[in-house]
């Protein structure tokens, strides 16, 4: 199997990476700083960029069987990375015919001053602008 990864550099995505090369599979991944992913191996290439980066995140999705997507970011933040780059990835999808994601993504919203807010609402849209629906 072939994965593609996203925000495989923090703690929660350098175990997937890590599981799937244990198990032999062919792992690429998006990286900002590739150094911070903290292992290598013939079977994992890392294309650095950005969620903001459609070619950079073309490149990992192209010819992957599904995708693993674990955004999470510091605060404050400004504007809505989180959503455009989902919007970026599931985009990307569709262009390649992958059909497979598994996506995880913090539970928090903004409250005063910009500092997480743990309390979110029912209903609450974690990335505002993404559908809730599949490929």
């Amino acid at each position: 199997m072939k994965m593609a990864v996203f925000r495989a550099t923090g703690k929660t995505g350098r175990l997937p990476v890590a599981q799937a090369l244990q198990a032999g599979e062919t792992v690429r991944v998006l990286a900002r700083n590739p150094a911070k992913l903290g292992m290598t191996d013939e079977r994992l290439a890392v294309v650095t960029g950005e969620l903001s980066d459609v070619d950079a995140i073309e490149k990992v999705v192209a010819g992957a069987d599904g995708v693993v997507s674990l955004p999470g970011q510091g605060l404050p933040v400004k504007g809505r990375p989180i959503a455009h780059g989902t919007q970026n990835i599931l985009a990307a999808m569709r262009k390649f015919g992958v059909g497979r994601i598994v996506a995880i993504a913090t539970a928090c919203r903004r409250g005063p001053k910009g500092r997480a807010d743990p309390a979110v609402q029912a209903g609450h849209c974690l990335c505002p602008g993404v559908p809730a629906r599949s490929l």
